[in-house]
């Protein structure tokens, strides 16, 4: 082979070897990617939530940092949450996440075969300090049971229990627990009083953000950016 058709050879392997490497992005794909940008600097700021005539003693900020960490709190004649976390953007999503991951709900289950008809119920905080909640039940057949308990309680089994979910006297609802076993009937509960964001969700418009309340719905209002 000659020098000039080894050039050319070697010529066309750089090529192919650079075309292959190359990303293969549409015009789409780096709008997105310059839209992802713009929305994660714009972001960045105070949003806190409105005045509202209803309800005069709840105040709820969350602080969007540049170094993509946040700081949230809420104030109501109730109780009193503060959080602290990491924070990214996802399509029209403001993506959260505690900075300690921990547990929202601990659930040990057993089983009392000299009591298959009953099923107990203990609840405290991870602290061991007692609450009031409520118990729904969820049943084999999608039947939902609801119950006021105070830490303890006993409730006959007419039915094969499937999973269920607590919601404690400040309003926080715990994530449905389903059962691992369906022989067990005695569970013992640990809840976590703080409130934890994993992975939570916050629709983005705008400068406005629409939180996720405690319940684990969308609240019917909007925290609105702070104009320096």
């Amino acid at each position: 082979m000659t020098n000039y058709g080894l050039c050319e050879m070697l010529l066309f392997l750089v090529c192919l070897v650079s075309n292959i490497a190359q990303p293969n992005y549409d015009k789409g794909d780096f709008q997105h990617i310059s839209l992802q940008k713009d929305t994660s600097k714009s972001i960045i700021g105070k949003y806190n939530s409105p005045k509202q005539d209803f309800n005069k003693f709840t105040s709820e900020h969350l602080v969007l940092k540049n170094d993509s960490t946040f700081e949230y709190a809420i104030n109501t004649e109730f109780y009193k949450i503060q959080a602290k976390g990491y924070w990214h953007v996802s399509a029209s999503n403001l993506i959260l996440n505690s900075e300690k991951r921990m547990q929202k709900i601990i659930v040990q289950e057993a089983s009392n075969k000299s009591n298959n008809s009953q099923m107990k119920f203990d609840v405290t905080y991870k602290d061991n300090s007692s609450l009031y909640y409520q118990l729904f039940l969820i049943t084999r057949k999608d039947t939902l049971y609801y119950k006021d308990v105070f830490r303890d309680t006993t409730i006959n089994q007419d039915e094969t229990l499937k999973a269920f979910y607590i919601v404690d006297s400040r309003g926080f609802r715990y994530p449905t627990y389903f059962l691992k076993s369906k022989k067990s009937n005695n569970f013992k509960i640990k809840l976590e009083t703080d409130r934890i964001f994993d992975n939570e969700k916050w629709r983005i418009s705008n400068d406005k953000l629409q939180p996720i309340g405690i319940n684990g719905k969308y609240s019917s209002y909007y925290l609105i950016k702070e104009i320096k």
